[in-house]
Formats: C-alpha cells, structure tokens, sequence
C-alpha cells in the first residue's frame, strides 16, 4: 500500500515526465514546420572567431547549424555594389597592409558627396555568408 509520500514523488516524477513528453511533441511540431518552410536563423548565423565554420541556432525549432569548410564570396550577381570585387572569395583578395577606413554612406568623387552608396544590410565589416546549400534553402 502506497502511503503519501509515495504519491507525492509518483506525481512529481509523473508531472517531470510530462513535460519532457510535451517538450518533445512541440519540438517535433516545430522541426515538421521549419522542414517544410524552412529554418528561421533569425540574422544570427555567425562565423566563427577562428572563422572555420558558421554557427547558428534555428529561432523556431531550435536546431544547431554548424558548417564548416566555409567559403566567403562576395555576389558574384552583384558588380554594382561590389564591382570587381564580385564572385572573388576573400582570402584570394590581396588587401593592402595599411589601417582599412571604414564604409561610407556616399561618394567620394567630389568635396562634397553627393551619390548615396549602397550598404548591405550586415554593414560594419561584416560579410554575408550564403549557406543555402549547406540547409537545403536553394532558390531553385
């Protein structure tokens, strides 16, 4: 015969098996939506500091990516804003030795500037890194 005590730790361990089972099933609703529509990195895909790989976690579903041998490559598409810069991955760039200026927001062909440039949406220095087909997410 189960006295009080026993109940007591029957439930909780009853209520602690619950929840896992419900963390589980949300989980499995969440990976079953993100495999279908795809994964919502939510802008926080991030290389490395010894910058061998990209790291992020899928906001939705909470899947871990982690791709390695990763290349940085500017738009090949994009010659306007990248010029010849374009389709070059970075560490076949030769940069010069001296402190980088950072970006500005317009030309620099006249004392004053005119032309508004166009900056990427990451900006600071950062780059963006097309993993698509390391998740599966092609524009096909």
């Amino acid at each position: 015969m189960m006295n009080m005590k026993d109940y007591e730790k029957r439930a909780e361990e009853l209520t602690r098996e619950a929840k896992q089972l419900e963390s589980t099933m949300l989980t499995y609703k969440a990976l079953a939506y993100c495999t279908e529509h795809g994964h919502d990195w939510g802008g926080a895909l991030h290389l490395t500091e010894d910058g061998t790989a990209v790291d992020g976690i899928c906001v939705r579903c909470g899947v871990r990516l982690t791709a390695t041998n990763v290349e940085l490559r500017f738009d090949e598409a994009n010659t306007e804003g990248f010029g010849e810069l374009a389709g070059q991955v970075i560490e076949d760039i030769e940069l010069p030795e001296e402190e980088p200026t950072p970006p500005t927001d317009t030309s620099e062909t006249d004392e004053k500037p005119t032309i508004p440039v166009k900056k990427g949406k990451t900006g600071g220095g950062t780059y963006r890194v097309d993993v698509s087909h390391i998740t599966g997410q092609t524009k096909d």
